[in-house]
């Protein structure tokens, strides 16, 4: 796809005249950019996915709570209250 890369280049023998090159692939430099940028997109999107488990945790024991909680007084409510 890209494996054709044209750039231009001043001859300093040939005063004023311009030459065109070609380059075959990606430099070293272009790859270690890239993999750098995926490296932190993939740790940003990593970290998030962690603190959404962790906040789905803590939300899940915050209803069961209120649901034992709102049983039990839904209890306490139908007892006599000599019962209770």
């Amino acid at each position: 796809m890209f494996n054709k890369i044209f750039y231009i280049i001043k001859r300093s023998s040939n005063k004023g005249k311009y030459t065109l090159k070609q380059e075959k692939g990606f430099s070293l430099v272009e790859v270690i950019v890239a993999t750098v940028i995926i490296s932190i997109i993939t740790l940003v999107l990593v970290s998030g996915t962690v603190t959404a488990v962790n906040v789905l945790k803590i939300n899940m024991a915050k209803t069961v709570s209120s649901a034992v909680a709102s049983e039990k007084l839904e209890l306490i409510k139908c007892m006599n209250y000599e019962d209770i």
